[in-house]
């Protein structure tokens, strides 16, 4: 396991480690331990985290790694654009006339 892939797996507010995602997860909603890795707030549940990183935009080099690869991923499972149907028909006429 690389270093940065380690430091992921601890909790950032205890320093325990964990050899898995799921491991650091359950420990984390058991103890509530949400803490913001820029700085350094500490959170109840992973929804207010979540908006506070929104907010003020405090992302991980890693977590802004994952998002964009995410949202590249998102992006290539798009149909490409000459290949999209447009109609003002509603899907169920479209389907009866495809049948």
């Amino acid at each position: 396991m690389s270093r940065l892939e380690e430091e992921e797996l601890t909790c950032n507010v205890c320093e325990t480690s964990f050899h898995s995602v799921r491991r650091l997860e359950q420990h984390q909603q058991r103890k509530r331990h949400y803490m913001c890795s820029i700085c350094d707030t500490v959170f109840d549940g992973l929804m207010l985290l979540e908006m506070h990183k929104e907010t003020l935009d405090h992302w991980s080099d890693y977590e802004l790694r994952v998002k964009k690869a995410q949202e590249e991923s998102d992006y290539s499972e798009e149909e490409p654009e000459e290949h999209r149907i447009y109609s003002r028909r509603s899907g169920d006429e479209l389907r009866r006339l495809l049948l």
